[in-house]
């Protein structure tokens, strides 16, 4: 199976990786100005099922939205600035403001199965498989 990756995030395309295939995304649909930020995000392929890990320290997990709409599976959210926008920074390193993250996942998960769960600033979903194909009896 693979698991297609469309990020809303500023830049270029990144690196292929086995199971994971990166994609950019269409600055027509998703403009760039509405991602602050991209949280990093580890993709599990278990026996059973996907497990996605995304670290999002600081974020409020009731400002987080995840959706499976048309085989696309969006994670959508956003942390906000401890001391405002508008402060006198001396470095600044941590983002703030709206992330959203997506992936294409393939016909054979259960939808309904999927689930979410959010503990110490990460936020764990896992995707359930199904047999994707099956032998039929012919009588």
């Amino acid at each position: 199976f693979m698991m297609s990756i469309v990020d809303s995030y500023p830049g270029g395309p990144r690196t292929s990786m086995r199971l994971i295939r990166y994609t950019h995304p269409n600055p027509a649909v998703v403009p760039q100005q509405a991602v602050a930020w991209r949280p990093a995000v580890d993709v599990i392929d278990a026996d059973k099922e996907y497990v996605l890990e995304v670290d999002l320290p600081g974020v409020d997990p009731k400002s987080v939205q995840v959706e499976l709409e048309q085989g696309l599976l969006q994670i959508k959210g956003e942390r906000e600035a401890s001391h405002g926008e508008q402060a006198a920074y001396t470095m600044r390193e941590r983002r703030a403001g709206k992330f959203e993250r997506s992936f294409r996942v393939p016909d054979a998960v259960d939808a309904d199965g999927i689930t979410a769960k959010y503990d110490k600033g990460v936020l764990e979903i896992r995707v359930p498989k199904v047999e994707r194909s099956r032998k039929i009896p012919i009588q």
